[in-house]
């Protein structure tokens, strides 16, 4: 197994590895980014590299690293959320652990996923932890927010930044391991936004749908000029609120909104999410004129509001007003 098979930015292997070679490595790692940059991924490979048995750990063949890939090693415990928080009590039974002696290796190595999760007291008994770390383990961190964790917290762990992943990367990844067709792996690299996850969690129909926005777009602008855009603006909102999650009608309206304005100042087709709609997408900007930036800003918005108890189809409704009124 090489640090340089592992789905994340290069750079993070790279000075993880040298920690671990170097004896380097804190007790406490705090591994930070967005979902899918591949922290988990990392963080088993940590885990492998302190408890293998191989010359150039981690080998990924011996025992502990097989064990440990497995869940089944007892010197590797992952503390998952309780629900919707990590509560004290699991905060509490992490402390606890670290006291005890390894079964088998030389540390324990306890991973905690959804650091963020923690709720106040959680995070309180996490810090005491931290400041009388135990010689026998070592804690991993995982989180998406870093400045949800307490400032003590973060400043008492050996911090790792993870970048959104390449799309070359992505593609790769989804082509080698999950034996994803190339155009396939392509269009989901493309709109995964540097998220492995995300890419292999994407609907079947995403570009169709994408495809479907433009055309609805197309067809409002006829629509206004014979005066009956109010009506489509209805038709689209009730056709598009209908899909799971609400979020994704949105999405693809904003992706395709911003490509338009990209391809209307004559950014290279393929800098676009859809390359494929380049020419239409810089025909359709020149006649939406100057909404576009304030269409963009509202469907940003309106991706904020739907964590509000809010109808889907009225966020979809006011987007598209704001982005076909006439300047």
């Amino acid at each position: 197994m090489s640090w340089a098979d592992l789905p994340c930015d290069p750079r993070v292997a790279r000075e993880l590895s040298a920690c671990l070679r170097s004896n380097r490595l804190s007790p406490s790692l705090l591994l930070c980014g967005p979902p899918g940059t591949g922290k988990r991924a990392v963080a088993v490979a940590v885990a492998q590299a302190l408890l293998c048995l191989g010359t150039e750990p981690p080998c990924g063949n011996c025992k502990h690293c097989r064990r440990v890939a497995s869940g089944q090693h007892p010197d590797f415990k992952v503390w998952e959320a309780d629900g919707r928080e990590v509560r004290v009590e699991q905060a509490r039974a992490l402390r606890a652990a670290t006291r005890l002696r390894p079964f088998e290796g030389r540390v324990q190595v306890h991973l905690v996923p959804e650091a963020e999760r923690m709720n106040e007291e959680a995070s309180n008994a996490l810090l005491r932890t931290l400041e009388e770390p135990s010689p026998h383990a070592v804690l991993i961190l995982l989180t998406i927010a870093p400045s949800l964790l307490l400032p003590t917290i973060r400043s008492r762990c050996q911090s790792f930044r993870f970048r959104p992943l390449p799309a070359r990367m992505v593609q790769e990844r989804l082509e080698k391991d999950g034996g994803v067709p190339a155009e396939e792996a392509r269009w989901r690299a493309r709109l995964a936004r540097g998220s492995l996850a995300r890419a292999r969690s994407l609907p079947a129909d995403e570009i169709e749908l994408a495809h479907d926005v433009a055309r609805t777009l197309e067809s409002m602008l006829e629509q206004r000029i014979r005066g009956r855009l109010a009506a489509s603006i209805v038709d689209a909102a009730e056709r598009w609120s209908s899909e799971t999650p609400a979020e994704r009608p949105l999405e693809r309206l904003l992706e395709v909104c911003r490509d338009a304005l990209l391809a209307h100042h004559g950014a290279p087709v393929d800098s676009l999410l859809y390359p494929e709609l380049g020419p239409r997408l810089g025909r359709m900007a020149g006649r939406l004129a100057g909404t576009l930036p304030a269409g963009i800003q509202r469907l940003e918005a309106a991706l904020g509001d739907l964590r509000r108890p809010m109808k889907g189809n009225l966020l979809i409704e006011e987007s598209l007003s704001t982005l076909m009124h006439r300047p």
